[in-house]
């Protein structure tokens, strides 16, 4: 026996020529998160998705996870015939946890115009039915159940209560994003926002631990674990060793960290071109740390070739930390880690003056290691179906184009 899951969108109604595209993206994002159920389908319906499931299968937490969706509810599918369409209507009523306050309501919409009764006909008609088989009685205000019927694509669909969706739009329909993503509080949080959005990120780490391996273990490879959740492809997460920019760097430090946000961000304009990326993110906070101030985000974002996305830009600390605890990444963010930026930022400044950095910048060779710190730098990829990473050379790593929207 099969289970039927409607699926509603909002924002992706207005997309007008996108709107295919916005529409198809959902739906096979809605696939992939439930690739390994067996027997499921997704069905494009008007204004809606149809999700079969085959047996008794539980897969609401999923949905719950696929950006796009608006809300989403188990429901009954039915012939268009008054009759049956009551019968089940009353059946809804009877199972529900009204025992003692017997009060429902009916709303009906009709997106198919062409069955022969219109919204308040159809109301009233199940309506009548439900009192004369139940004993309860109809409030439209305020109603202890109530019974939603939509009329769509030669069906009626039955079902009793919404259930929210994160919204957003499907992840994939604006592009890839290169994030840099040091593990804290900010940075997963960041990553989450910018998939609502649309966004695919791909996570770019710089590690000060032995080796790549040792960083899967740590918190970076569980927060990475979380997120992947959220995202409709295998996640994909570049680590770059930190050693060759402290040896670097270590004698004549200056203007930290925001000379090493820089050069992050010089790193991840050669990882955008591997990944085919439009732009960098970062989990920065306008003003919550030194690094993090007006004039030290100019002299990071100063030449970039790529724009710098920053979706936590104007959140304080608590509404960070509430998302996080939401989306499940707060727990493992907290836990201790040698993060490079801690590493450098001993002494940070507050104002730096863009001219300096860009100076120092180029007298230290700092653009010339950003390629070449790629050299030794690894991809992991992780595969949520068989939960383990895979890590390969990211000088040997192959990465497909991915289209992105190709009008407005």
């Amino acid at each position: 026996m099969s289970k039927y899951y409607v699926v509603h969108y909002a924002e992706i109604a207005l997309k007008g020529r996108n709107k295919p595209f916005y529409i198809d993206t959902l739906r096979k994002n809605l696939e992939f998160a439930l690739s390994d159920v067996e027997g499921v389908s997704v069905k494009k319906l008007e204004g809606r998705l149809l999700v079969e499931v085959k047996g008794d299968t539980n897969i609401e937490s999923r949905i719950q996870k696929v950006f796009g969706v608006a809300w989403f509810t188990e429901v009954v599918p039915v012939e268009l015939e008054l009759q049956r369409m009551s019968e089940v209507a009353t059946k809804l009523v009877l199972d529900s946890d009204c025992k003692e306050r017997k009060t429902f309501g009916v709303s009906a919409r009709r997106a198919q115009k062409s069955f022969p009764y219109n919204s308040m006909q159809i109301a009233s008609i199940i309506g009548e039915h439900i009192v004369k088989n139940t004993g309860y009685r109809v409030d439209l205000t305020n109603p202890c159940v109530r019974v939603y019927v939509d009329i769509v694509n030669g069906m009626a669909l039955l079902y009793t209560q919404k259930k929210k969706g994160p919204g957003g739009l499907p992840v994939g329909v604006s592009g890839r994003v290169v994030h840099l993503f040091s593990g804290g509080i900010d940075s997963p949080v960041a990553a989450w926002l910018l998939m609502k959005r649309g966004c695919e990120p791909i996570y770019l780490h710089f590690y000060a631990l032995p080796s790549a391996e040792l960083v899967l273990q740590s918190k970076v490879g569980k927060i990475i674990k979380v997120l992947s959740s959220y995202s409709p492809s295998t996640v994909k997460l570049v680590l770059v060793p930190f050693a060759d920019y402290e040896l670097l760097t270590s004698k004549q430090r200056t203007h930290e960290p925001v000379m090493f946000r820089l050069f992050m961000r010089v790193v991840a304009e050669e990882v955008a071109k591997k990944f085919y990326a439009l732009g960098i993110s970062t989990g920065d906070n306008l003003g919550q740390v030194a690094s993090q101030t007006l004039p030290n985000i100019a002299a990071m974002d100063e030449g970039s070739s790529l724009p710098v996305l920053r979706p936590l830009l104007t959140y304080d600390k608590q509404e960070i930390i509430d998302l996080a605890k939401e989306i499940g990444t707060y727990e493992f963010s907290i836990e201790k880690y040698k993060d490079c930026c801690s590493i450098i930022a001993t002494r940070p400044e507050i104002r730096v003056e863009v001219g300096e950095v860009n100076q120092e910048f180029e007298r230290l060779g700092l653009k010339q290691l950003a390629t070449k710190v790629l050299e030794r730098a690894s991809v992991a990829t992780y595969d949520a179906s068989r939960g383990a990473f895979e890590l390969a050379k990211f000088g040997e790593y192959t990465e497909r184009k991915v289209e992105g929207l190709k009008a407005f």
